[in-house]
């Protein structure tokens, strides 16, 4: 009984830390065409990014953990570490992933829960499919 106790009161701690994060959902407009959700750690937040590219040809799922260059503040800037799994579509298509980094800028707007932001997220894909992919995009995006 006593175990029940702790797991629950662990799960309920967990669901409660989760549920304090400052969360967005929005779209990322760029060389792709992207679902974007973030996720906030304090100031640092993770960015999970679900895109289709190469003019629809391609779907890809991008995680970017960036790290906060302004905390605490309407206007940032963050950088941090990529990763990129995809799958290509056409008739010669296949799977891969790849490697890169996000630098980016970022406004919320203090009377609306809505932020815009700027980046640019250079990859490196491994095999085949192109050594190095940059790409800029702009993001809107729903706080909640």
């Amino acid at each position: 009984m006593k175990k029940i106790f702790i797991i629950a009161a662990l799960m309920l701690g967990f669901a409660f830390a989760v549920a304090a994060q400052p969360r967005a959902i929005g779209a990322r407009l760029g060389s792709d065409l992207e679902l974007s959700y973030q996720h906030g750690f304090g100031s640092n937040f993770l960015e999970a990014d679900l895109g289709l590219g190469l003019a629809f040809h391609a779907v890809d799922l991008t995680l970017a953990y960036d790290f906060s260059l302004l905390p605490g503040s309407d206007f940032n800037i963050y950088v941090g570490p990529a990763v990129n799994l995809f799958a290509i579509t056409e008739k010669n298509g296949g799977v891969g992933a790849g490697i890169g980094a996000q630098l980016g800028l970022e406004y919320s707007f203090p009377s609306v829960p809505i932020n815009l932001s700027l980046d640019w997220r250079p990859l490196y894909h491994f095999g085949g499919y192109g050594a190095y992919w940059a790409g800029a995009a702009l993001g809107i995006r729903y706080r909640f």
